[in-house]
């Protein structure tokens, strides 16, 4: 057995007689490997030295590829020392993270965030981090049903590194459909409108502008219509109706004198890395490409450890050069997939049209749309 040995590499033009004069020094060699640069052999570690000195006298150099017996053991043993270390203390602070709750989460049936009781729960001291022992999940429950009367049902359950807190709420009555007085939200030239209750204050051809009055929450009790003008007590009512008309819309690119698109190449890399917490367990991956765009998705691993695997997957893009005419193309079928993105519901594209001008700086393109879309701020839909 060899309790230390090494294994070295001598640098020497004929290695075969190198070896011989080792040996007649009463150095014990093993495994010979000669090449025209020189020779590979493993010695025992207290016959380095000496092997050394020879090497010196004869001008050749000698490097050690690797350690064996007892030495190599205890080489290799501190080179892993660091991430013996860095694993055991990983483990622990996960087992201690795991005693704790760092967040608090509020859940509501219709997903968004319950203000009063996340303040009753910072009134009570449930906030930052807490250890999972010292949380009275039905003292908890209690306490938002005892301070909110709106909440009908309260379920507290810890869910890996975060408290949460379901919240059912009794449903309050729908007046998103009831109006004093109906309002136009967004500036355009009135089209058509229908009046189920209330007094129109517009007509067909009207421009109007954001917040103007559409319809009145009121009817005009007239027992003489003699002309067109209706005189007489307002009597309070519901504001309903539908109120449409013709929105315009403006968009000025400029071209540039290279035209230049981001294209995606059809390639992508996905990379997962493990994480204690918000702590990167291993190396970080590099971003693979230069121009790209990157989605993130994380999974937990549902143990009694905080860990977690995130998800990176990056998509290259890289610039192509188009023809003008292509390049207006996707300019054009871009802006149209954001106009129709930003209409609202029930509206349509009535025309649309582009110029190409010549301006002192270059050239720019001016997109025009007309769009016929309800203006009013609500009323109910029939």
């Amino acid at each position: 057995m060899k309790y230390s040995s090494v294994k070295v590499k001598v640098d020497c033009t004929n290695g075969s007689r190198f070896v011989s004069l080792l040996i007649a020094n009463n150095i014990k060699v093993n495994n010979v490997e000669l090449s025209e640069n020189g020779a590979i052999l493993i010695i025992n570690d207290n016959d380095y030295i000496k092997l050394v000195s020879i090497a010196d006298e004869l001008a050749f150099k000698v490097k050690i590829i690797s350690n064996y017996g007892i030495k190599g053991i205890i080489k290799k043993s501190l080179i892993s020392l660091p991430y013996v270390v860095t694993l055991c203390v990983t483990v622990i602070m996960g087992f201690i993270g795991s005693l704790f709750v760092y967040d608090v989460r509020v859940i509501t049936a219709n997903g968004n965030s319950n203000y009063a009781v996340e303040k009753i729960l910072v009134d009570n001291g449930i906030v930052g981090v807490m250890s999972k022992i010292s949380i009275d999940k039905k003292h908890l429950e209690q306490i938002v049903l005892d301070n909110i009367p709106e909440v009908n049902f309260v379920t507290v359950y810890i869910d890996g590194i975060s408290l949460c807190v379901n919240v059912v709420q009794s449903e309050l009555p729908d007046s998103s459909g009831s109006h004093d007085t109906l309002v136009s939200t967004t500036e355009g030239i009135v089209s058509r409108v229908m009046v189920r209750s209330g007094t129109p204050l517009v007509k067909e051809g009207d421009r109007v502008s954001v917040g103007d009055e559409l319809i009145a929450g009121y009817h005009i009790c007239d027992n003489t219509p003699t002309d067109d003008i209706e005189e007489g007590e307002k009597v309070p009512c519901e504001a309903d109706g539908e109120v449409y008309g013709t929105v315009y819309h403006h968009k000025r690119i400029v071209i540039p004198e290279k035209t230049l698109y981001i294209q995606y190449t059809g390639n992508k890399k996905t990379y997962t890395e493990l994480f204690l917490g918000n702590m990167r367990v291993g190396k970080a991956h590099s971003v693979p490409f230069n121009q790209y765009q990157v989605a993130r998705s994380e999974e937990k691993t549902y143990n009694l450890l905080p860990f977690k695997y995130v998800t990176y997957t990056y998509y290259e893009y890289k610039q192509v050069v188009l023809e003008k005419s292509i390049y207006i193309e996707k300019v054009l079928s871009d802006i149209n997939k954001e106009i129709s993105s930003e209409m609202p519901a029930g509206a349509r594209i009535i025309s649309s049209h582009h110029e190409l001008k010549g301006v002192s700086t270059g050239e720019v393109l001016d997109v025009f749309y007309e769009v016929e879309q309800r203006l009013d701020n609500g009323g109910f839909d029939y």
